[in-house]
């Protein structure tokens, strides 16, 4: 066999080999997106009791891993997200799935009191403009979230009002359970 048919042979075959083990299927795992968008927070109503602050514009609703309800909505031209769940469906006490970082020493605690009820609730600042505040209330857990924070006493403002509105409209623990 001339050589060159001999190298042509040899490479056709290595080129086979080499395929044929690449042919081979790899097992896929399917990745399941934890977020059900839903049409509205009726749609969640089984999880928790929770709205869109009045005046909120461009909501949209979604369930995170059948345990955490969330709102987005924009504010004054701003946008916000409010998660809420109650501590028996979390694995751990935070909702907000915000992480930092955070400046902490722009951290703060600011009480809420609702009639003869006491709550505090800690605002965050994270280090590229956002802003975090979460509380709890009884076994209830909550976050508000901002990518591009106001100014900060416009936050706490805000926050402050969304809270005394959640707590007026609020019926405690879904009874469905």
């Amino acid at each position: 066999i001339p050589m060159k048919r001999l190298f042509a042979i040899l490479t056709a075959l290595l080129l086979l080999l080499t395929a044929g083990c690449g042919a081979k299927e790899q097992p896929q795992t399917q990745v399941i997106n934890p977020i059900r968008q839903v049409e509205s927070s009726d749609d969640f109503s089984s999880i928790v009791d929770m709205h869109a602050p009045a005046g909120a514009e461009n909501c949209s609703y979604a369930i995170i891993s059948d345990s955490i309800a969330q709102i987005h909505f924009t504010y004054d031209g701003t946008e916000y997200t409010m998660r809420g769940s109650y501590e028996h469906y979390l694995e751990s006490d935070d909702v907000s799935g915000v992480y930092g970082p955070f400046d902490e020493e722009q951290s703060t605690t600011i009480p809420l009191d609702y009639y003869s009820d006491h709550y505090a609730v800690l605002l965050r600042y994270t280090t590229d403009g956002g802003a975090l505040a979460t509380w709890s209330f009884g076994s209830f857990r909550g976050s508000l979230y901002t990518p591009t924070l106001p100014e900060s006493h416009e936050f706490e403002a805000f926050v402050t009002q969304v809270l005394v509105g959640f707590l007026d409209n609020w019926h405690r623990e879904p009874t469905s359970e």
